[in-house]
């Protein structure tokens, strides 16, 4: 007697899925899309906000931001994947995935600890503030000037170049002072938001300028604006001093005080890496500029 026909279906259903459990190769793709997956996040989390090939002529701000607010998430996701497959993977050879889990964590690394802004241009410890005369800086060299409440103070441009941003205070009041190495913008804000005090880090940039991040909100603030383009406060603007740029002989009769970090008053100060002066040159992305 001929069977029912939900019989032959039952017995499929259960085939394919015990050809599933068993068959490898299925988790085995399953890995190495993971991998494939995690390694285009890492590279489109950076590549978006940092001076790359292209990434600066394009309107990815919005994308870039959600790739960054959202990167936990990936993370996770691309990582319990490839803890799925990884097993199968091993089980078809030890050679490949080994090679691919290297891959991944080497550019985890570069990208987070090599290639991020802040890790790149550190934050100085320790600002000290120097008489003009006393300095150690060639007096033909730029600074960024701010005269405010009864003090002059004026920051080498040749070392805020190394930092984007110092933070400092004038006449009673906070402040921090930036610089963009590609746009050669500087500013300075009193990094004050919705009435307190706030801490900022450089975290990339769009369209050649600079981009810092403030610690409570991670909103993402335009250097040569001060506004906030990305991020819970987008649209709100850092309250701006009025500063000059202009060389240090010029200034040396308004500005009594010159603002360099410790470890810069020597004279021999390193030269920046090979990324930092290939990528943040003026010349890279405007190669008809004659210096």
């Amino acid at each position: 007697m001929e069977a029912p026909a939900f019989y032959f279906l039952d017995l499929n259903g259960l085939s394919h899925f015990y050809y599933l459990a068993r068959n490898p190769p299925s988790l085995k793709k399953l890995f190495y899309l993971s991998v494939l997956g995690l390694l285009l996040f890492e590279t489109a989390n950076v590549f978006f906000i940092m001076p790359m090939p292209g990434s600066q002529e394009m309107n990815s701000l919005d994308l870039a931001y959600f790739l960054y607010s959202w990167r936990w998430g990936f993370r996770l996701l691309f990582g319990l994947m490839i803890i799925l497959g990884v097993a199968a993977a091993f089980r078809s050879s030890k050679w490949w995935p080994t090679v691919s889990l290297l891959v991944v964590f080497g550019v985890v690394y570069l990208t987070n600890f090599k290639m991020a802004a802040d890790t790149m241009f550190y934050q100085p410890t320790n600002l000290q503030l120097t008489g003009s005369a006393d300095n150690l800086v060639d007096n033909e060299r730029l600074v960024l000037g701010i005269t405010y409440n009864g003090q002059a103070k004026a920051y080498p441009i040749q070392f805020l170049g190394y930092h984007h941003q110092v933070r400092d205070s004038i006449g009673g009041k906070p402040i921090m002072v930036t610089y963009c190495t590609v746009c050669r913008t500087g500013r300075v804000f009193e990094p004050i938001v919705n009435g307190k005090a706030e801490t900022f880090r450089l975290v990339g940039m769009d369209h050649y300028n600079a981009m810092f991040e403030d610690q409570t909100t991670r909103s993402w603030w335009r250097q040569v604006t001060g506004e906030a383009v990305a991020g819970a406060l987008k649209g709100q603007i850092l309250p701006e001093f009025p500063s000059t740029q202009t060389t240090l002989i010029s200034g040396n009769n308004r500005y009594t005080l010159l603002g360099i970090a410790e470890d810069e008053q020597r004279p021999g100060l390193k030269k920046l890496n090979a990324y930092q002066e290939y990528w943040h040159s003026w010349q890279t992305f405007h190669p008809e500029t004659k210096r």
